[in-house]
């Protein structure tokens, strides 16, 4: 018997690391969905797929950011392990971000082995 592949989506408007992200991920054997650039098109591509977890970075390209979109994605998917990931490391946006019960938040430069690890937390 085969385990399905989880599925995860990343929302980073970054080419680079929306490229390392896919790249590790899918060589760890996981099912990465299409990345996102766009935090507005959360909502509509969870409908389509709905993804075992989603990276999210916080500032995104688009009218609204990575934890609004969070909030509004929690409303369909209350249970949906989040893993923010941001350069901007205030304490206003931590703390914004926070109050959308993440699985984690990490910052960028992001290291493999720790994203690696916090993963495999999720679906622990």
């Amino acid at each position: 018997m085969t385990m399905k592949k989880k599925s995860i989506r990343i929302v980073e408007d970054e080419p680079v690391i929306a490229f390392e992200l896919s790249d590790l991920l899918e060589g760890e054997g996981y099912r990465v969905l299409p990345v996102l650039e766009h935090a507005e098109d959360v909502l509509k591509a969870y409908i389509t797929h709905h993804p075992d977890l989603v990276i999210m970075d916080i500032h995104l390209k688009g009218y609204t950011d990575g934890i609004d979109a969070v909030r509004r994605l929690k409303l369909l998917a209350k249970e949906l392990p989040v893993i923010f990931i941001t350069a901007y490391n205030t304490d206003s946006t931590k703390s914004q971000a926070l109050k959308t019960m993440p699985t984690a938040y990490l910052t960028k430069p992001i290291h493999d082995g720790k994203l690696l690890s916090t993963i495999q937390t999720c679906f622990a």
